[in-house]
């Protein structure tokens, strides 16, 4: 069944990272039936199967997964695009995790502009504090992305991040 949205998640034996990234998943403030989890499993070796499978059993979102043989992140994103039922998809990395309204704005942002790609910020998850001598110029290069509030325009460096960007799925198939 078409939805608008898919969320696809691309892993390779990261089940415990993925963990988090799918109970994010669950917590979206946008109803179910609007949007799906497409777990691209790329040739793991762990318990990602296991992860996915409990995760799809709590039925707080349609979740399922494929598994593509081909290592590598891009065999894993063209085999979730040519697997995703969305009219929109975006990409989520198995170890970030999506704030409440995250799928919500994807659509309110298609909804409002006619751009075939949009992506957003990225915060990241610190393990432990970060260090003093780490400098915010630095935070680019762990994919740190804040363009401030208002809608931007990207069209030169610096560009979106993979980890929180979503597309039109007919750019693909033109």
């Amino acid at each position: 069944m078409n939805k608008p949205l898919t969320v696809l998640v691309c892993t390779h034996n990261r089940a415990d990272l993925l963990r988090g990234a799918l109970e994010s998943l669950e917590r979206q403030s946008l109803a179910r039936g609007l949007f799906e989890v497409l777990v691209v499993d790329n040739a793991s070796t762990d318990s990602t199967s296991t992860v996915v499978a409990e995760c799809a059993a709590r039925a707080k979102i349609d979740i399922r997964s494929v598994r593509e043989a081909e290592l590598g992140l891009d065999a894993a994103r063209n085999r979730g695009l040519r697997e995703a039922a969305g009219q929109i998809v975006a990409f989520l990395d198995d170890d970030a995790r999506a704030r409440h309204d995250w799928a919500a704005e994807i659509l309110k942002g298609f909804e409002r502009h006619d751009a075939p790609i949009q992506g957003g910020r990225v915060d990241l998850l610190w393990e432990s504090p970060r260090p003093v001598w780490f400098s915010d110029v630095l935070l680019r290069y762990l994919i740190h992305c804040d363009y401030g509030p208002e809608v931007v325009a990207v069209t030169s460096p610096p560009w979106l991040y993979g980890t929180n960007v979503a597309f039109r799925k007919s750019l693909f198939q033109e």
